[in-house]
């Protein structure tokens, strides 16, 4: 959905001017700050090489005041995410910057470098998704703390390990985060400069298994249950839900099962990705995904379980969240980028944050496409502006003049703030 019309322009802040000026001139560190960290493997499950990363990203980070503490894993002393946090005084409005060094790319995968080509893309993984975005943050950042109004604005930087494979480890430190400030910015990728995501799908995994019961299939046939056939049959039945359910989304992804073929086969599962647009479809969807397999297992005298569920709660933008789309694109107006919107299937810990009741916009990170494959590239020129883009936006959200009626924005977010 386009973005609604501007009907308030928002003169620049002086420190803008500033803040534009110098990450001007920070084009080639952004671009090479990426390089050793797109170089660094940090797949999800390459601990050593997350270890290393993080490491990278605290000394990059050493420009920040304020008090750093990691964050470990419940029932654990292992690191699962790194935490800034500067707090000048009570009172002040507090905005969460997120991102996640984690890629999807493992320690073996043969895409494992960056390299330019001659349109002036970088290539390499996670340089879009996300840590192209992780250079932006900073640099915004790094901008926003030149500015006379930098003792304005309380500010938390959350840096997580395991956003690929659904923020398992840190769903209860993103909770936290999202309770304590009152204004969300993630830096996943877009792939225009000027454009943001306002609502996400919830998503989530089942994993679906069926009994049968053995039975050779020459001399006693007929006393086998095939589990392949029963869950065929569920997989079938769910796959309906796709046109009888708006707004969810129901992928069979694998299916395993059988063995020697002169016996019926007594086991076989499946994995299945889950999205739904809101709550209400969530809950609907998994009512019917039960139901049909109770009614599947009795039919065939087969057993089906399901395990697993949604992970991630729908992203959906309530009043506060839509104000702040608007305070960004009236940012962006001074910086000629027509901002707009849209929504989209995919999910990141903006749906953790904003369903926790943080007005959050998840994608100001780097642009580029291609996500989760070998083809990944992010725009180099693309860096500075969108780093501007925050910078300036924490320059105006400081100073209190992002609300159309000239009233602290922050102030004016409303209690619950994501309703």
């Amino acid at each position: 959905m386009p973005a609604p019309g501007n009907t308030t322009s928002l003169e620049e802040h002086p420190a803008c001017e500033d803040a534009r000026v110098y990450l001007a001139g920070r084009s080639t560190e952004m671009i090479e700050t990426l390089r050793t960290w797109a170089d660094q493997n940090s797949g999800s499950d390459n601990v050593a090489g997350i270890e290393r990363m993080a490491e990278l990203v605290k000394e990059h980070a050493l420009f920040l005041p304020g008090k750093f503490s990691p964050l470990t894993a419940p029932d654990s002393d292992t690191t699962c995410a790194l935490r800034w946090e500067h707090m000048p005084r009570p009172g002040l409005p507090r905005v969460l910057l997120n991102g996640h060094l984690d890629t999807v790319f493992p320690a073996d995968h043969p895409f494992q470098r960056c390299h330019i080509d001659d349109h002036g893309r970088i290539h390499g993984p996670g340089v879009a998704d996300m840590k192209g975005g992780l250079v932006i943050l900073f640099e915004a950042l790094r901008a926003f703390l030149r500015s006379g109004l930098h003792d304005r604005l309380a500010w938390e930087v959350l840096v997580t390990f395991d956003e690929e494979v659904g923020s398992p480890t840190n769903f209860d430190h993103l909770k936290a985060a999202a309770q304590r400030n009152d204004v969300g910015l993630a830096f996943e990728s877009s792939p225009h400069v000027d454009e943001l995501i306002r609502n996400r799908m919830g998503t989530g995994v089942i994993d679906i298994t069926c009994r049968g019961k053995a039975a050779h299939a020459g001399r006693n046939f007929a006393d086998g249950r095939n589990a392949i056939l029963a869950l065929g049959n569920y997989l079938q039945h769910i796959n309906k839900l796709n046109t009888s359910i708006p707004g969810g989304i129901v992928n069979v992804g694998a299916i395993t099962g059988g063995g020697p073929v002169n016996v019926v086969p007594d086991s076989a599962s499946a994995s299945v990705n889950l999205r739904a647009i809101d709550p209400a479809t969530q809950d609907e969807m998994m009512h019917e995904l039960r139901a049909i397999a109770s009614r599947i297992s009795s039919e065939t005298e087969c057993t089906i379980d399901l395990s697993g569920g949604f992970t991630r709660p729908p992203k959906v933008a309530g009043p506060a969240t839509e104000k702040l789309l608007r305070a960004v694109k009236r940012v962006g107006h001074t910086l000629d980028l027509d901002i707009s919107w849209r929504d989209t299937g995919g999910a990141s810990d903006g749906n953790i944050l904003q369903h926790a009741g943080l007005p959050t916009i998840d994608n100001l990170g780097a642009v580029g496409t291609h996500l989760h494959s070998d083809a990944e590239f992010a725009e180099c020129a693309r860096f500075v502006p969108r780093a501007q883009l925050t910078a300036c936006f924490l320059i105006n959200l400081a100073a209190g003049r992002l609300d159309e009626n000239g009233i602290a924005f922050v102030d004016q977010l409303g209690d619950p703030r994501a309703s």
